[in-house]
């Protein structure tokens, strides 16, 4: 695949599955939350509550997701990465531009707890994106 195509696909799969991905991670951390403090809930009600994040993770996770595959782009269309690599490169991307863009929509109104959710999720999303990724622009050549 051609430096220009992995760029593009990078991007592309950052931007549509990220804010996904960050939904569900928020999703399943709310589920958590909720079955340690009330008991087993049901699975319409996680469903529920997926459906009506969905907006709001593309609305506040589109543009660090956007920025993550631009990054993670530029880097996997010069190098040839392993998935490890391919991971831990997502990883750290997503967790940084997530720490630096996310909390500039709402005026610096996050404490520090609620920074650590919001880059855990951008880290997970980096890391998957990342996985992603790698597998559909080519795998390392052994």
């Amino acid at each position: 695949m051609k430096p220009l195509s992995k760029f593009a696909t990078s991007v592309g799969i950052f931007t549509i599955v990220g804010p996904l991905i960050g939904n569900t991670a928020f999703t399943l951390w709310l589920t958590v939350l909720d079955l340690l403090e009330s008991g087993f809930e049901s699975v319409l009600s996680v469903l529920q509550e997926f459906v009506f994040i969905l907006p709001y993770a593309y609305s506040f996770g589109v543009f660090p997701a956007c920025t993550t595959g631009i990054l993670f782009g530029t880097i996997i269309a010069k190098f040839n990465l392993g998935a490890i690599p391919s991971v831990i490169i997502g990883l750290v991307v997503g967790a940084d531009t997530t720490a630096l863009i996310f909390p500039l929509p709402l005026k610096g109104s996050f404490a520090g707890g609620d920074m650590v959710w919001a880059v855990s999720i951008g880290a997970i999303s980096g890391a998957i994106c990342g996985l992603i990724t790698w597998r559909v622009v080519g795998r390392k050549a052994a």
